[in-house]
């Protein structure tokens, strides 16, 4: 089971990035799909110039932004932007899964699962089992009082399996994740965090464990990576202390 406590935010747990872009006072661009990164040409101000449109408007103007480092956090495989020709090591390709969510108010069907007076707080299923759904959890109750259960599920969740699953159906949520982790396959060949210096891929870690609690630790081992190459070197003194994070993120997690 998963050990310590798990808590919630009343609003979404996407305040969290939110307050922390504020508390960083950075400066963000939304609405833009990222179409290159290159190295820029001799002379210029910094070393990578980054290309994006506009994806709000229908309009098509690519503009340009110079930076001295650049951490891409998004699957290369469905980003669709070229990188410079000179990395290190290009990225191997991995195969995503597509995810369906359904979200359903109501209540589960006891002639359908068999069960007593009390269902349990998640449900699974086998892959042989057949494509009706892979997990049903509970989720919470709805602003009505009406229980939630959350249906994840390969393919999408009919209504005539829903009216299966469920005695009555109050209301329905569907999401759909085109590419929500890479299928694990054992491989001797993993992306590199660095693609080169000053670029950093931070979607290199899901080959070995896709969750956002692992993906933080990977976008704070990227940013240590571009401080590093941001610092000027320094020559420690004979009395200084460096403390570095382990590179392995297994020795400071237990992701069970």
């Amino acid at each position: 089971g998963v050990t310590g406590s798990v808590y919630q935010l009343t609003n979404g747990t996407g305040q969290l990035s939110q307050h922390l872009i504020q508390a960083a006072k950075s400066k963000v661009t939304t609405n833009a799909s990222v179409t290159s990164i290159e190295r820029c040409a001799p002379g210029a101000e910094a070393e990578f110039c980054v290309t994006y449109t506009d994806i709000s408007t229908n309009a098509f103007h690519p503009e340009t932004l110079q930076f001295d480092a650049v951490i891409i956090a998004a699957p290369l495989e469905i980003a669709n932007m070229s990188l410079p020709q000179a990395l290190l090591q290009p990225p191997p390709m991995r195969e995503y899964r597509s995810v369906h969510i359904t979200f359903v108010a109501g209540e589960l069907s006891s002639v359908y699962f068999g069960a007593q007076k009390k269902f349990p707080g998640t449900i699974l299923t086998p892959s042989s089992f057949g494509d009706k759904f892979s997990v049903i959890g509970y989720h919470g109750l709805s602003s009505d009082g009406h229980d939630v259960f959350k249906v994840t599920s390969i393919d999408p969740v009919s209504e005539e399996t829903l009216n299966q699953l469920f005695s009555s159906v109050v209301e329905v949520k569907r999401l759909f994740w085109p590419a929500a982790y890479p299928m694990l396959q054992p491989s001797d060949k993993w992306p590199d965090f660095k693609l080169m210096d000053g670029l950093y891929y931070i979607n290199a870690m899901e080959s070995a464990v896709s969750c956002m609690e692992v993906e933080i630790i990977s976008g704070m081992n990227a940013a240590l990576l571009a401080s590093e190459h941001l610092s000027p070197p320094t020559k420690p003194s004979a009395h200084s202390t460096i403390t570095r994070y382990a590179p392995s993120f297994f020795s400071r997690i237990n992701p069970f």
